[in-house]
C-alpha cells in the first residue's frame, strides 16, 4: 500500500477497533443503535481505503476513486471532524 494511505488504513482499522471495545462496556440501548452502524460504516471506509491503496490509484480523476464517496478529516481546534463528500466529474461534450 501506499504510504499516506496504508497510514490512513490503519488509522480506519484503529477507531473500529475503539468502536468495538467501547460497544463491549455498558451503554444504554440507545448508545448501541447509534454506534453500531458507525463500525459498519468504519469497515466500508476501511475496506475501501485498502482497495485504493492496492490498486495504486495516484490521481482524483482516475475511475476507482470518482466511484467512491470520500470521507475527509478537518482539524477544528483539537477535534477531528470527518466530512463525507461525493463529487462527480462531467465531462462536456464537443
Amino acid at each position: 500500500m501506499a504510504g499516506s494511505m496504508a497510514d490512513y488504513y490503519k488509522k480506519c482499522n484503529d477507531q473500529i477497533l475503539d468502536l468495538v471495545e467501547l460497544v463491549r462496556t455498558p451503554l444504554t440501548l440507545l448508545e448501541k443503535k447509534n454506534i453500531s452502524p458507525l463500525i459498519v460504516q468504519g469497515v466500508h471506509e476501511r475496506d475501501i481505503v485498502g482497495k485504493i491503496a492496492q490498486t495504486g490509484i495516484s490521481s482524483i480523476s482516475e475511475f476507482e476513486w470518482v466511484c467512491q464517496l470520500r470521507f475527509y478529516t478537518k482539524r477544528v481546534g483539537s477535534k477531528d471532524l470527518i466530512i463525507s463528500k461525493c463529487m462527480q466529474t462531467i465531462y462536456p461534450y464537443g
